[in-house]
């Protein structure tokens, strides 16, 4: 693990985990959030136990004994929803999605199909509810349809998912008066360090002009290089879109979510108001 960081070395105990598990249950069927983790997709929490589906028409077994490291869940699994990767066999990816949310919940779920929907453009809305056709009949399936449609797929992170659903869930519930507009991933062109003209997307614009950085621990692990360069090139690109009459804050995990978000975004829109003219973004203009 010397040399890795935090993220990637839990991204590899879980791995690790998925491994020892599959092979020591080799009639099962990995699915849920370690399915999803095995194909490279996003979860909102780590995968500490896995989750596994019997083969053929039989339900859960080895509900007996106390196991640590994974859940035998007492639903069956046909052979068309069965994948293989890397030798070890997993439901297909709208099943670990649809597991992930009747067992582990709504945001789990929705962290791993907004997480697919950013590194799959294929995977529009129309194309997983297509594929919810093969899903078996159980309880929570309409919900599970409702939360496909509700998804976005400009999420690069379960922090962004996060605060997505926040606010958009807070608006609809009329609890955010003040916000007229949300957008996500909008370009702005900037001027880079040296020089060069570039494209800044900023994750959350609202208003037109109030800019919401979301700051996950990924960006000063050392996943994208030196932080202390990282750091310095955020604070340029913040510079730079401040001086094109864009409102910056910046949200970390803890404030990134819930109520330190919202109450970020009235505190930001009741002591600045909108410029005359709003800042110009980058489809609008020529560098």
């Amino acid at each position: 693990m010397e040399g890795k960081t935090y993220r990637e070395q839990k991204r590899a105990e879980e791995l690790a985990l998925i491994r020892k598990v599959s092979g020591r249950a080799k009639k099962a069927v990995v699915t849920g959030p370690a399915g999803a983790r095995l194909l490279g997709i996003s979860t909102y929490n780590w995968v500490e136990k896995v989750d596994l589906l019997k083969q053929g028409n039989g339900h859960g077994y080895g509900q007996s004994r106390p196991y640590t490291d994974r859940v035998y869940r007492s639903s069956s699994i046909d052979p068309e929803q069965i994948r293989t990767k890397d030798g070890i066999a997993h439901a297909s990816l709208i099943r670990c999605f649809f597991d992930s949310f009747r067992y582990h919940g709504r945001m789990e779920a929705l962290v791993q199909i907004e997480s697919a929907r950013y590194k799959w453009n294929t995977l529009t809305i129309e194309e997983l509810l297509k594929r919810c056709e093969t899903l078996p009949r159980a309880k929570g399936l309409r919900e599970f349809r409702r939360l496909i449609e509700y998804s976005g797929s400009t999420s690069q992170s379960p922090l962004e998912t996060l605060a997505r659903d926040t606010i958009l869930t807070a608006m609809a519930a009329g609890e955010l008066p003040e916000v007229h507009t949300v957008e996500f991933q909008i370009p702005f062109w900037i001027k880079a360090r040296d020089g060069t003209m570039q494209i800044a997307r900023v994750d959350i614009l609202i208003n037109g002009y109030l800019v919401i950085e979301l700051d996950g621990s990924i960006k000063t692990d050392g996943t994208f290089g030196d932080p202390d360069f990282v750091t310095r090139d955020e604070r340029h690109r913040e510079t730079e879109l401040q001086n094109q009459s864009l409102l910056v804050r910046r949200a970390g995990w803890t404030s990134g979510r819930g109520q330190p978000l919202l109450d970020l975004i009235r505190t930001a829109l009741a002591n600045h108001p909108a410029p005359v003219n709003l800042p110009v973004r980058a489809e609008e203009m020529a560098p």
